[in-house]
């Protein structure tokens, strides 16, 4: 159950960061020079992210749900790197003389931010143990009543109709 979530996002951003690849990468065509480079890099770094998501919902789906931390480590890197491209994208965007708001790169960079700590509390549930409890005191507590109540059963067995109290 622990790796379900963790790879349902990564799957999402997979998705999310290859179309925004292939989104840059046909605003390439018609381009001048340069922003014919930026716009590959853009891509090429776009289609980074989506492989880091892949990779670390493959290494999510295939692992045991007690060692999430390999996963954990990939999805970690695949968030900053996602939001360094995010970053990048909405700078670069403005330098470009584009669309100047910003709301849209912020609600990805928030849901990035959701994304890493939703990561960090999968890794600390699978982390944790469950409590043992430490049955010793009562196992302690019903071994000295059955002590007690054999005893009184081997007292009471000895004395006979006609045994005195003085003999006990």
């Amino acid at each position: 159950m622990h790796r379900l979530l963790i790879t349902c996002l990564s799957v999402h951003w997979t998705v999310v960061f290859g179309l925004q690849s292939l989104a840059k990468t046909s605003a390439v065509a018609g381009d001048t020079v340069a922003q014919s480079v930026v716009s590959a890099g853009l891509s090429l770094g776009c289609m980074l992210v989506s492989v880091l998501f892949l990779w670390a919902a493959l290494s999510a789906w295939g692992r045991a749900s007690a060692s999430l931390s390999d996963a954990g480590d990939v999805a970690r890197i695949a968030v900053s790197a996602a939001a360094v491209m995010t970053t990048v994208s909405a700078a670069m965007n403005m330098a470009s003389g584009g669309d100047p708001a910003l709301a849209g790169p912020a609600m990805q960079v928030a849901a990035l931010g959701a994304t890493y700590l939703v990561v960090r509390f999968e890794e600390a549930a699978a982390e944790r143990k469950p409590a043992e409890i430490d049955y010793s005191n009562i196992v302690a507590r019903r071994l000295a009543a059955g002590a007690a109540h054999g005893s009184m059963l081997t007292r009471l067995s000895r004395r006979g109709p006609d045994a005195l109290e003085s003999d006990a």
